[in-house]
């Protein structure tokens, strides 16, 4: 994984758990987590956080690969 993948992530979910953000920005959010997320699932991320946004821990919990087990 790559050193800023944590950085990009926490700053893309700021985006996303902003109500305010333009769908651009929300989309190119969503974009960037769905590309990062095996790298941070692989590195152990969301076994030790959970997203404290309900926006943003739903869109995690979609993407993870546990979720489908």
């Amino acid at each position: 994984m790559r050193k800023g993948s944590v950085a990009a992530f926490l700053a893309n979910a700021k985006v996303l758990a902003d109500a305010s953000a333009t769908a651009e920005a929300r989309l190119e959010a969503e974009r960037d987590i769905t590309e990062a997320m095996p790298a941070l699932c692989a590195a152990g991320l969301f076994e030790v956080l959970q997203p404290r946004d309900e926006t943003v821990r739903a869109f995690v919990e979609a993407l993870k690969p546990s979720h489908s087990e």
